[in-house]
């Protein structure tokens, strides 16, 4: 398997010809910096460049995942360091940007102006880029460089030589320059009710030409649109072109009461403790400050800058949520609180769902969706009214209900209760709302969860606290007491759960789910909460490993290869990793006899999810109801389920029902699909199919040629297992030592997840093509092989990249895989055809004449030649003064016997072979299996004029519809061997029992013949 393809750099001269514009070719006084953001997770790095080759190889390197932009001004970088460690001691260079103090010179001015697209939540842009061109000529000077971002444009006006600074002075002067000319362009926007973003500080970066713009669904590039390095300008040039600043540019926003914020904000400052406990994207962005991108730390001051906590006031309170951040400086951050507060106000909860990728992770399980615009409004303080009419006191809950006499106290409950918690469980398909409850009643203490459909109906009040819980009699008290409930409980706290196992999106990148929490890029990963059904609570993984540790856990596991033959234990190895990718639409299925180790072998493969799932905890059982295991597959997304035990018995009934339980599973896996559910509102439920590989165990094979066709099935051959290097990998296994190596795994997969979710399909249909001209069994097979392989190449490519495995073991381990799949597969073959209903009518007709069941008479009712094949048995008689024998048929007639040809009573054979296929009968229609038999060429003749599968034949005195077969067809090995010793020269081959090629005129392509005319 091959790693993501990176982009290469855009040919020249775009990046050249552009930094060869800004600074021309002499040495530059300080560092260019290079700003990257990952489209996956947010998180941000720096590279600090010598010169613009530099900028090019991040380019090259980074341009496919990751947003690139480049620092406008020039920069100190010791300055920018030390400036960083007094903030923050342990500050690296790759978390800083530089600031305004650290700033060495600038090439010349800038704007940013963004035009209306759907990747922006503002709706007051510029309506396209003409429109946004349209705005740059309120400069009335030619602009040097447009460039093209994919949604907007940035546009420079170069200076002739670049503005070095010598002094702080300097710098206020040039910011102040940008500021004016942003000014000019935001007042002419202004005049068309636009907007245009302030980008005027000197630490600003922009994009980066060549590079990707991924904001939208489809990258985007960054291009330069024009170019014209001869326009170029002294700072004195615009003194008298550009608007003067304005209060609003160049005044801080004025400070009300405790809090800083501007004139726009009305009422007193919001509570910031109780937006961070009830909004979870406020509480991320406080507790993850270290790596928190910068749109969502701008985002953040906006509103901590609007709050109040105690003695603090907004400004104080935005630096204390600023300091972890790997960017901090106070300055810094004061401009960027001056900018959030004045320019706009509190960020929506529209805007951070949308823009800042919030929706999935924070904003779909908050109970506060819909009913609130901003978090900030979190923190407003509610004032008290009529509208609660309600108390809580010692004897219970009271209303407060006013009459013309003045408000009487109605008791409502001899309890009082409240609601404490909102607990929103998330099962992938469908989110499930549940209320915790903290009551008391006549002294005693409940703490309790109520499904919130349910809770209007109080009916808890019993089912939770007793009998001796009591909603008093009266008109309307049970909705009072409901009401007081709710709104005596004040703002409720909501906590989301996963019950799910597998991949979701948590703060814009890819985490696992495992039954103790989950694991992302760098390791596990907090606050995310998972609690699968308690059958898949061992599905948990412990901290991924580093270094000699990976190394030595990954060797361990690769010893559950050598437990049996490659055949048998490489398609489950290759399973593991391939579940973990994603949903798979086939089976897996271990079969042997009992005592051979079948669950052992699948216990170990269960362990590489979870140290607990020995063979003895293993989750699913064979022996459970359909709808359990339905929902067992269903929450095990994207992992290996093994399902153990499936060996039918008890009576017929007991049989042919466990069959078909097996079947609608294995079938829902193989087609990816649910059964559809109803609500009790008759509105459909979200269909629940597997989500992840199941693995089957069983000393059987569950019946049906189509749901064999969706398993590979893999025999545990007699007398295989090396049951002493079982012992030791169990214990390897149980230490947690397998779980270790997913781990890992997970790790190194999860940056790359969405590259290679892109790229599978034509990896797939690759490996199927060369999986084709190696087993061409059922079309499923080689699709499950080329499945199989390819999660193969994802363990080659960790265990390779990570340097755990040398190239020459890599490749072999890949062959040996190659080699087993190919060898399951071909044994595959001989298990699809036993299910096959058309190969197996032929066998249950010959077994009924066997047994007696049914027999042929000739053409005229007689008794045939050879009657004995024939379904005929002697019977002696005691003659006098001789004994002598008859000949009798057994069974019901079901046909004639002619020669070479042998005609069938169509309805009578078909019921004979149903009887003796008993629990496993045919799957077919009795008029499928004529077409089916006919399409593989198994009829001697079919009536080509009336485009039939029967013919009409003279038989026994009466013409009858026929179908019409060889006899060798039903002949046994003995049989049809005489028969082929008396055939002439040149006749018919028989290889095997029997053949279906039995004629001259009958050839691989079909029957010859055409329907016999009526006589």
């Amino acid at each position: 398997m091959t790693s993501p393809r990176v982009h290469s750099v855009p040919p020249e001269p775009t990046l050249r010809n552009f930094l060869q514009a800004l600074w021309g070719e002499k040495p530059l006084p300080g560092c260019l910096v290079a700003w990257m953001r990952s489209k996956q997770n947010g998180r941000s790095e720096s590279v600090w460049c010598h010169g613009s080759e530099g900028l090019g190889q991040v380019l090259e390197q980074a341009r496919s995942h990751r947003h690139v932009y480049f620092g406008v001004a020039l920069q100190d970088r010791e300055k920018a360091l030390v400036l960083a460690r007094r903030r923050r001691p342990d500050a690296k260079l790759e978390a800083v940007r530089g600031s305004k103090e650290s700033a060495l010179a600038i090439p010349g001015l800038w704007v940013d102006l963004d035009f209306q697209a759907d990747v922006h939540s503002s709706r007051g842009l510029p309506p396209d880029e003409a429109a946004a061109l349209g705005l740059v000529k309120a400069v009335p000077l030619d602009p040097s460089i447009v460039i093209h971002t994919g949604y907007g444009l940035h546009v420079y006006w170069l200076f002739r030589e670049p503005w070095i600074f010598e002094s702080d002075k300097h710098r206020q002067a040039a910011e102040d320059l940008v500021k004016r000319l942003q000014q000019t362009i935001r007042l002419r926007a202004q005049e068309q009710g636009w907007s245009v973003d302030s980008t005027a500080d000197l630490a600003r970066v922009l994009r980066l030409p060549g590079s990707l713009n991924h904001k939208g669904r489809s990258p985007k590039e960054v291009r330069i649109r024009s170019l014209h390095p001869d326009r170029r300008y002294n700072p004195e040039d615009f003194e008298n072109k550009l608007v003067e600043l304005t209060a609003s540019d160049s005044e801080a926003p004025r400070r009300v009461g405790n809090s800083t914020r501007s004139s726009k904000d009305k009422g007193p400052p919001a509570d910031l403790a109780k937006i961070r406990e009830r909004c979870a994207w406020m509480r991320h962005c406080h507790q993850d400050q270290a790596s928190l991108p910068e749109p969502e730390w701008y985002a953040a001051l906006g509103i901590v800058g609007r709050c109040g906590d105690g003695d603090q006031d907004g400004r104080e309170l935005a630096h204390r949520w600023s300091r972890g951040h790997a960017g901090y400086e106070p300055q810094e951050t004061d401009r960027k609180l001056d900018h959030a507060l004045r320019d706009s106000g509190p960020r929506t909860c529209a805007y951070i769902g949308q823009e800042l990728g919030a929706t999935k992770t924070y904003c779909d399980p908050c109970a506060h969706r819909g009913k609130v615009k901003s978090p900030i409004v979190l923190g407003r303080t509610r004032q008290p009214g009529p509208s609660t009419p309600y108390q809580a006191t010692d004897q219970g809950l009271v209303h407060e209900r006013p009459t013309k006499d003045g408000v009487v106290p109605v008791p409502l409950t001899n309890f009082v209760a409240k609601i404490v918690r909102q607990v929103v469980r998330d099962d992938g398909a469908e989110t499930h709302s549940y209320l915790e409850i903290e009551a008391r009643c006549e002294g005693r203490s409940h703490r309790f969860m109520v499904e919130a459909a349910k809770f209007s109906s109080m009916s808890w009040v019993v089912e939770s606290m007793g009998p001796q819980a009591v909603v008093y009699a009266g008109f309307g008290a049970k909705d009072h007491a409901r009401a007081a409930i709710q709104l005596l409980s004040g703002e409720v706290p909501v906590t989301a759960i996963y019950t799910h196992l597998g991949w979701r999106e948590a703060g814009g990148k890819e985490v696992f789910l495992h039954g103790g929490g989950a694991i992302g890029f760098d390791g596990p990963v907090a606050e995310i909460r998972v609690e699968p059904p308690d059958e898949l609570a061992r599905f948990s993984l412990p901290e991924p490993p580093g270094g000699e540790e990976l190394a030595r856990v990954v060797r361990s596991g690769l010893d559950v290869l050598d437990l049996v033959s490659d055949s048998t234990t490489l398609p489950l190895f290759c399973g593991i990793w391939r579940a973990v990718f994603g949903s798979c639409d086939f089976t897996l299925h271990l079969c042997g006899q009992t005592g051979e180790g079948k669950s052992e072998l699948a216990a170990l493969v269960q362990q590489f999810f979870g140290a607990g799932m020995d063979a003895r905890h293993l989750p699913g059982s064979w022996s459970s109801t359909g709808n359990a295991l339905e929902i067992l597959a269903f929450a095990a997304k994207d992992a290996l389920l093994v399902i153990d035990d499936f060996a039918p018995e008890g009576s017929q009934n007991d049989i042919q029902r466990q069959h078909r339980e097996a079947a609608r599973i294995l079938r829902a896996q193989g087609n990816r699909s649910g059964r559809q559910r109803l609500r009790p509102d008759a509105t459909l439920r979200p269909t629940k199919a597997p989500r992840g590989l199941i693995l089957s165990t069983g000393e059987e094979v569950p019946k049906g040629q189509s749901i064999r066709a969706r398993m590979l099935i893999v025999d545990v051959p007699v007398r295989s297992m090396d049951w002493e290097r079982l012992t030791r990998c169990q214990q390897e296994a149980a230490a947690g030592t397998y779980a270790k190596v997913l781990s890992g795994f997970i790790c190194w997969l999860a940056p790359q997840l969405s590259s290679l979710r892109q790229t599978m399909d034509e990896r797939l249909i690759s490996l199927r093509h060369e999986a084709t001209a190696s087993c061409g069994q059922h079309r499923r097979t080689p699709s499950i092989v080329a499945e199989l392989v390819f999660g193969l190449d994802l363990f080659v490519a960790f265990v390779s990249e990570k340097g755990l495995m040398s190239e020459m073991e890599a490749k072999e381990l890949r062959r040996r895989g190659w080699s087993a799949l190919i060898e399951a597969a071909t044994a595959q073959a001989e298990h699809a055809s036993s299910e096959d209903p058309v190969q197996r009518f032929p066998d249950l007709l010959r077994s009924a004449l066997t047994s007696g069941h049914c027999h042929l008479v000739s053409s005229s009712g007689g008794r045939p030649d050879d009657s004995r094949t024939w379904g005929w048995r002697q019977r002696e008689t005691s003659g006098d003064p001789i004994p002598s024998s008859v000949w009798e048929p057994l069974g019901k007639q079901v046909g004639w016997i002619d020669g070479d040809d042998l005609y069938l009573e169509p309805t009578a054979a078909y019921r004979v072979a149903q009887n003796v296929a008993s629990t496993d009968g045919l799957t077919m229609t009795e008029r499928t299996l004529w077409k089916r038999m006919s399409e593989r060429g198994m009829l001697a003749s079919t009536d080509q004029s009336r485009n039939r599968h029967l013919v009409r034949k003279s038989l026994q005195g009466s013409r009858r519809a026929v179908l019409h077969l060889h006899s060798e067809s039903l002949m046994f090995s003995e049989t049809a061997q005489s028969a082929q010793s008396a055939q002439s020269d040149g006749g018919m081959r028989v290889d095997g029992p029997f053949s279906w090629a039995v004629s001259d005129a009958y050839t691989e392509k079909g029957p010859t013949k055409t329907a016999h005319k009526a006589r």
